[in-house]
């Protein structure tokens, strides 16, 4: 892929870009955010942003030339408006401008007052990306030196989607020290610009990481700082990076002078101040500057690629769904584990035609059995259906809200509590069109999810023979979907397991269940949607792992090599 370094100068970004050269990508620009002149005219060198490294900006033009690229600037505050890890609801107006952001309302009924201002610097990062499609057209993925934080990672990916690009972070979840030590080992010399940590002095500034490589692990070792610097213990300043750099190219430094911020005798807090950079070849001759592309000024020009949905725009299509009153589920089944309750309720639906009306009814059923149970129990449940049979009797008794009431009230936004789904198929060649399907009605903290398809009566959800089958070897499953719905055959079958209180706690809700006891937290959700390391990318809106009450509730998986997402020797 033709990829956009998303560079601050600094060791993880470059190596990042290191990486994904390696794996046969090719850098086509870099793009970065700079401190904004002030009013006096005045650069700042260093901006307090959790989500960018701004010190030694200076010499950003000097390594896109030793890059041999283009370099597209655009100059930020670094204020963050939206601080709160759990982004994309804050974000959801990213694409619409700062313009939505001052509505009272969005054009889906919700309220538009916390949404993505001008200013923020994630409107700058979508302003910058955007810019640098313009200069490398062809590019299709942005490289981000994302090791550890989901504050950065979250944002990158978000932006991301909304203008059509892969992000790819290949450091994702790397040890540090492993990382540390492979970019020592790959020859990419980079230098201490800043130091801000109890056991690390000034004196670190401008030593070459393998030279301050032992100071760094004493400092691990004695007061646990990162020694990648991912709690912002120090950041760095990439002079030299071979297989990225051209042949023989560097980066030399002019003049430079320490800042201090904090004099602290034990922890200081200082930074390079570097007047000039130079990009040279090995016999120290000059390289031609890069060149250079300042997007500072640029206004927001069309819609780019609508972003994933928000919670707000799930519901809307959570309610719309339920006030069809397609479900039919059978009586829930009430269990209890591990201190969370749950409860079962399955149906299937084979007069569906098309897989997509399948995936339709089987989740209105599972969000009926959901409701009646709350209605219930007000406490945990589980749901498992397959897709719901119209005109069936239910089977709940007087629990069972009416369709209105499910659209309402609360139970559009059953689907925040499903943390996992297991979904059948009689043919994998339905996978597309049930997925686009599935799409509309989760977002963001999605349940896991393994998709199967079934040999001939298959059991389904622990059914008995013949109940909940998906026979894929009937003669109408090979003639498709009006054939199989003739012949009592369904398409599809899901169950969905839900935990009630499990979206607040995923989202830091105030007043979310606590967790029962030992465990952290009552779920938190692994959701990676960059090319990493880590683990295969997800084929629609699910989350590689869902953590509940102390159990890892993981996605289905096939062989796939998560950094190329091809499949590994020796295939499944």
């Amino acid at each position: 892929m033709e990829v956009i370094g998303l560079a601050s100068g600094g060791k993880d970004s470059c190596f990042n870009m290191l990486e994904c050269v390696r794996l046969g990508h090719r850098i086509v620009a870099i793009a970065n955010l700079l401190p904004a002149a002030s009013a006096s005219g005045e650069v700042e060198q260093e901006l307090d942003s959790h989500m960018i490294q701004t010190v030694g900006h200076t010499a950003l033009e000097a390594q896109a030339a030793a890059m041999g690229v283009p370099l597209v600037r655009r100059r930020t505050t670094g204020r963050a408006i939206h601080t709160a890890v759990d982004v994309v609801n804050d974000l959801e107006s990213l694409s619409a401008g700062p313009e939505a952001a001052s509505s009272a309302d969005a054009p889906d009924g919700s309220a538009a007052s916390s949404r993505l201002q001008a200013g923020d610097e994630v409107f700058d990062l979508l302003q910058l990306l955007r810019a640098a499609k313009r200069v490398a057209p062809g590019a299709t993925a942005v490289a981000v030196g994302a090791l550890l934080s989901n504050y950065q990672r979250t944002r990158v990916e978000h932006v991301c989607a909304c203008l059509g690009l892969q992000p790819i972070a290949l450091l994702w979840r790397c040890q540090q020290p492993r990382a540390l030590r492979r970019m020592i080992a790959s020859g990419l010399v980079a230098v201490p610009c800043k130091v801000a940590s109890l056991g690390l002095p000034a004196a670190l500034l401008g030593k070459p990481l393998a030279e301050a490589h032992p100071r760094l692990a004493r400092a691990a070792l004695a007061y646990g700082v990162n020694i990648a610097g991912e709690g912002g213990e120090y950041e760095t300043l990439t002079l030299s990076c071979p297989g990225l750099f051209l042949p023989g190219a560097s980066v030399s430094l002019g003049e430079t002078a320490v800042h201090f911020v904090n004099r602290d005798k034990f922890a200081p807090v200082a930074h390079l101040v570097v007047s000039r950079a130079e990009a040279t070849l090995a016999d120290g001759s000059a390289i031609p500057p890069a060149e250079l592309h300042d997007a500072s000024g640029d206004e927001v020009e069309g819609p780019p690629v609508a972003p994933p949905a928000s919670d707000s725009a799930v519901d809307a299509a959570v309610a719309r769904l339920l006030a069809r009153g397609r479900g039919g589920a059978a009586e829930p089944v009430v269990r209890e584990a591990g201190g969370v309750t749950c409860v079962s309720v399955s149906g299937s639906d084979p007069s569906a035609g098309s897989a997509a009306e399948a995936v339709a009814s089987a989740l209105a059923a599972a969000f009926e059995g959901l409701a009646s149970a709350v209605a219930g129990r007000a406490t945990g449940s589980s749901a498992c259906a397959g897709a719901g049979a119209a005109g069936t009797a239910p089977g709940h008794g007087s629990a069972v809200p009416s369709a209105g009431a499910l659209a309402g009230a609360g139970g559009c936004q059953l689907w925040r509590d499903v943390v996992f789904v297991r979904l059948w198929v009689s043919s994998m060649s339905d996978f597309a069109s049930l997925n686009a399907e599935y799409c509309k009605y989760f977002g963001h903290h999605p349940p896991s999810r393994a998709c199967v398809q079934v040999g001939p009566a298959s059991k389904v959800g622990g059914a008995a023979a013949g109940e909940g089958a998906l026979p894929s070897a009937h003669p109408a499953a090979r003639e498709g979907g009006p054939a199989m719905a003739a012949a009592g055959v369904p398409r599809v079958a899901l169950e969905a397991v839900a935990v009630a209180g499990a979206g607040a706690a995923a989202r830091g809700e105030a007043g979310a269940p606590a967790a029962p006891g030992g465990c952290p937290a009552l779920r938190w959700t692994h959701h990676v949607r960059s090319l990493s390391r880590w683990a295969p990318l997800c084929i629609g809106p699910y989350c590689q792992a869902n953590v509940v009450a102390g159990s890892v509730l993981c996605a289905g998986q096939i062989g796939l090599d998560p950094a190329t997402m091809r499949l590994g020797p020796g295939g499944w």
